[in-house]
């Protein structure tokens, strides 16, 4: 059924309304970046009609030569066809157009949430995806019930005095900048990223990117963990307060970020997060391979 009836397309901004409730945690914000974009695939059913059957989001690796897939969903029904194993494939044919050398994989916990009974995991080793390449924790606010709750009105009485990287001035920048590895730097908004200091000091910074309607604080820094607290609760309210917000997804990479958003307290999910990388030249082969065969 799906060999026959089933078409693969890269989505455009019209066709990508067909693909909204596919995409329960906002990664299709991404696709505000540049070298981001969708695959999709439809179903030709009895009726004629085509049906969106299946997602893959995908982003490009600003600084190494990867494309990042930050979401895959097959909906029910559709599922166990081979699918999202040709999304997969025919995302490594692009990444090959663009001379990149790697595909990485994020997968989170969302995954099980979406599918229940799916393991993600397995699916993507099982495609080429065997070397793990990082381990993290991400938790997801969505901002209107964060606004509205108790924890987050006591963080507004405990906000400290903090300003946006794009108001300092080049110097003071530069010193906060020279601190931190050039792929922070270049993700980062500096409009919504922060500083928190004191008598001109600069104490802690908080790096934030952003995708649409979705803020991700990624990079946190400070002398203390005091300081980093009181910088991410300031920053926090400040980005919850921003527009357009809709979504907080606040990426902590450290023990030390972690076990302040443990600290908060704020309703919202934790979900553990791996990414697992892919070479190219891996799939290439086997392609060739599979030709010969063939």
């Amino acid at each position: 059924m799906a060999g026959v009836n089933t078409k693969y397309i890269q989505l455009d901004t019209e066709l990508l309304v067909c693909f909204q409730s596919f995409d329960p945690f906002g990664q299709l914000n991404c696709l505000e970046k540049a070298g981001s974009f969708a695959l999709g695939a439809f179903v030709t059913e009895e009726d004629g009609k085509d049906h969106p059957a299946a997602l893959l989001v995908t982003e490009q690796d600003p600084e190494e030569a990867a494309l990042v897939i930050r979401w895959l969903y097959v909906k029910d029904g559709y599922r166990g066809a081979g699918i999202g194993s040709r999304l997969l494939y025919l995302l490594f044919e692009e990444a090959a157009e663009r001379n990149n050398a790697s595909v990485i994989v994020r997968i989170s916990d969302e995954y099980l949430e979406a599918v229940p009974g799916w393991d993600p995991e397995r699916f993507f080793i099982e495609c080429l995806f065997e070397t793990e390449d990082a381990m993290m924790d991400e938790f997801v606010f969505t901002v209107g019930e964060l606004m509205g709750s108790r924890e987050y009105k006591d963080m507004i009485g405990a906000q400290a005095e903090i300003q946006p990287l794009s108001e300092l001035s080049e110097a003071e920048k530069k010193a906060v900048l020279d601190k931190t590895e050039k792929c922070v730097c270049e993700l980062a908004d500096e409009e919504i990223s922060y500083v928190l200091t004191e008598k001109g000091k600069y104490k802690a910074a908080l790096f934030v990117r952003q995708y649409g309607d979705v803020y991700y604080p990624f990079h946190l820094m400070g002398e203390t963990v005091s300081d980093m607290e009181k910088l991410a609760r300031s920053a926090l309210i400040c980005l919850m307060e921003a527009e357009p917000t809709d979504m907080l997804r606040v990426e902590c990479t450290s023990i030390a970020g972690e076990e302040i958003m443990e600290k908060l307290g704020l309703p919202g999910k934790k979900y553990p997060v791996s990414y697992r990388m892919a070479s190219v030249a891996d799939y290439l082969k086997l392609k060739a391979e599979d030709n010969k065969r063939g």
